[in-house]
């Protein structure tokens, strides 16, 4: 049988990472839907296309290219809802 004060202790971490867990989330919620302004949310604002290069079967790596995804490039990483 364990000594009582295992239990307890126990029963203290359980609490403190239960409450830790529920106090987890989304800070913001409200700014995860809202779409810059004059921006039309179809399939091209949710699609970044600049990647594509890499892929390329005429691809010939001669040297080294920087290539980016910031908010200037792909809007949609203004919202949040692109995973």
């Amino acid at each position: 049988m364990s000594p009582p004060i295992f239990k307890v202790l126990t029963l203290i971490i359980s609490v403190f990472a239960i409450l830790q867990i529920s106090t987890a989330g989304d800070p913001d919620i409200l700014t995860d839907f809202i779409v810059p302004p004059n921006t039309i949310p179809n399939g091209n604002f949710f699609t970044f296309t600049g990647f594509r290069a890499i892929f390329s079967p005429n691809n010939i790596v001669s040297a080294f290219k920087v290539l980016k995804a910031t908010k200037v490039e792909f809007p949609a990483l203004l919202v949040k809802i692109v995973s």
